[in-house]
């Protein structure tokens, strides 16, 4: 099985941006296989921190490896129609990827409709290589993805993340499959510090202090400079652990629950008609509970609520459970089981998330606030079953539509690794020194199981 390899797409005019320390504090996290920088021409120094011999992959017209995934730079329609070629020689096998910047996005405002641009001459100089394409498209933010009547299209140019552009850092598995993790500028150096924007990194600079002697820092000596205080000095060390150290700290006295039901589910999108896996654990016994077909949501649903309202009953957590797993289900079983929907209500739910970040009880490491984030930095160490969310609910879609079904048993293990994160997450918090108070109840929503 071929190694996924791990690129970051950085554009020279946002490289340029950065910091020297932000740079090289972006490969660090990052530690990629190469550099994307989607142009004709560039200064590889600039793209990398000094020492580093991490390849520069440009639009050179050659083919790359990249970890172990062949990738084809093209400038034109010429080195398009080498890949037809190189492809007979053997020179690249199972997934292709090809990066270029000749296709774009037209959107037509009267007949709201969007068109590929360039697809025509695109598909002529392409012809029918003798391998499976993903065509890695530098005009388009790396969130986009889409299939162009066998055309299967995939971002890589920079996001916008509230407000700031943020580095695409994209994993490229042997099957076509992109996993897309976009790393904020605002989030390098010592901004990556919470509630340290420009201003107060700048005025950290000039006291000599970087991120990791931040993490050391006298908080007696940081609320002394200008717009810090004690508050925010406090704040900016536990923050700089968290990142340095991947540290995990207590700040609040909230307790959490005792005998918490790990959840996680799977649906066709992010507003969804469906939910068609939920993964479940209790005291480490995990269960999948599958509907291959919408049909067979009432019927997994309802297996689901059994186990989950039998004798041992418990707590269900989920992280952002009430950003989109709660939510979600709890429409599901209104429009399916509406008769289960009061037993629902009932049920204790918590999301750790919301009683970290938001409710100020602990400094959480990795980072974003991602559950992958946060497992890894903590030490979590799955099986990687080369998914994504977002892709999981697209092969789920393109199977009712009658494309190839998917591989079961692949979906339950991406499930069950990211139930198993949570645990991972959930027991770290658990075992960080207290400073809660037996008198403070949790974030959960209480209630008899009874009417499950």
């Amino acid at each position: 099985m071929r190694r996924a390899a791990t690129v970051l797409s950085l554009p020279p005019d946002l490289a340029a941006r950065l910091r020297p320390a932000e740079l090289a504090d972006l490969h660090a996290h990052a530690a990629p296989d190469a550099v994307l920088a989607p142009t004709r021409a560039v200064a590889p120094g600039r793209l990398r921190p000094p020492g580093s011999d991490t390849p520069v992959v440009t639009l050179d017209g050659a083919v790359h490896e990249v970890g172990d995934c062949p990738l084809v730079a093209c400038r034109d329609a010429g080195d398009l129609a080498a890949v037809e070629t190189w492809a007979r020689q053997g020179r690249l096998g199972g997934t292709t990827y090809v990066l270029s910047d000749l296709l774009s996005l037209s959107v037509d405002t009267d007949r709201l409709a969007t068109t590929l641009g360039g697809e025509t001459g695109y598909r002529t100089a392409l012809g029918d290589p003798d391998c499976e394409c993903v065509h890695l498209a530098a005009s388009l933010p790396a969130d986009y993805r889409r299939e162009w009547g066998g055309l299967v299209v995939q971002g890589v140019a920079p996001v916008e993340t509230q407000g700031a552009p943020a580095v695409p850092r994209l994993t490229l598995y042997g099957d076509g499959t992109v996993a897309v993790e976009e790393v904020g500028v605002d989030r390098l150096g010592l901004r990556a510090v919470d509630g340290v924007g420009e201003k107060r990194a700048q005025t950290l600079r000039e006291a000599g202090y970087d991120r990791s002697s931040l993490a050391d820092a006298p908080i007696h000596e940081l609320a002394d400079l200008p717009g810090f205080g004690r508050e925010v000095a406090t704040s900016a060390v536990r923050s700089a652990r968290a990142v340095e150290r991947d540290e995990l700290s207590r700040t609040g006295d909230a307790p959490l629950p005792d005998n918490p039901v790990f959840v996680d589910i799977e649906t066709d999108g992010l507003r969804p008609s469906v939910v068609w896996q939920v993964g479940a654990m209790r005291d480490g016994e995990y269960r999948a509970f599958l509907a291959r077909d919408p049909d067979e949501e009432a019927a997994m649903l309802d297996a689901f609520l059994d186990w989950f309202g039998g004798p041992s009953r418990g707590t269900l957590v989920a992280w952002n459970g009430w950003g989109f797993d709660f939510p979600v289900l709890e429409e599901r079983i209104a429009a399916v089981r509406p008769d289960r929907l009061a037993g629902w209500r009932s049920a204790c739910r918590f999301d750790p998330l919301r009683w970290a970040r938001d409710e100020d009880n602990a400094v959480l490491p990795g980072r974003t606030n991602t559950l992958e984030a946060v497992a890894g930095a903590l030490g979590f160490e799955g099986e990687d079953a080369g998914l994504t969310g977002a892709e999981t609910a697209r092969r789920y879609r393109a199977w009712l539509e009658g494309g190839p079904e998917p591989d079961w048993a692949r979906h339950r293990t991406y499930c069950e690794n990211d139930v198993r994160m949570l645990a991972h997450v959930f027991e770290a918090l658990e075992s960080t020194d207290r400073v809660a108070h037996a008198n403070h109840t949790p974030d959960t929503r209480q209630g008899s199981l009874s009417e499950f």
